[in-house]
């Protein structure tokens, strides 16, 4: 039995210094005050929230993703700017969506893809899993934050695959 405890305290004593490397030293009350502002699933377990590994942004920053919701053929993340030297200065990013003749700040991204090269950020939210309807996203990194840079929105499923197309485009906006 004390073999089976020392094993298990070895076992846990290992794990949490990778759990504290897949956030990149974001601190966990960081994490947890961002998943309630961004009003993320609570149900989910530590261990699926940080599958995502950190990734270079620019100056020293860390880009870290952390899960915010996983439904059927969609997995929501939301975003930490975080600087490993200064994890008390980790920031949790937004992004804002068009919205009427405004936008809409937003804390996740559905279905993202980071390109560590040119620093940008996409998303495909699909409102079914045919991916025929919703919306796409695109964010470049400005050195402090992503500004959207193009969106398309297709509102009706018909069965043709929703494509970033000038007819679907609602920023900017298509003359």
């Amino acid at each position: 039995m004390t073999r089976m405890a020392g094993t298990l305290l070895v076992v846990l004593m290992l794990s949490a210094p990778a759990a504290a490397a897949d956030r990149a030293g974001v601190p966990q009350a960081a994490i947890d005050a961002a998943l309630k502002t961004a009003d993320c699933d609570d149900s989910l377990a530590d261990q699926e929230r940080y599958e995502d590994k950190p990734k270079d942004l620019t100056g020293g920053l860390t880009l870290v993703p952390i899960l915010c919701y996983r439904g059927a053929y969609n997995y929501s993340y939301i975003f930490f700017a975080a600087d490993p030297n200064m994890p008390a200065k980790a920031r949790l990013l937004s992004f804002a969506r068009p919205d009427g003749d405004g936008f809409k700040p937003g804390y996740d991204l559905v279905n993202y893809e980071y390109d560590p090269d040119d620093k940008t950020m996409t998303e495909l939210i699909k409102d079914r899993g045919v991916n025929d309807c919703g919306s796409i996203g695109s964010w470049q990194w400005s050195g402090t934050d992503f500004a959207l840079t193009a969106y398309w929105r297709k509102p009706d499923c018909d069965g043709e695959v929703l494509a970033p197309d000038d007819q679907y485009q609602v920023f900017p906006r298509h003359p």
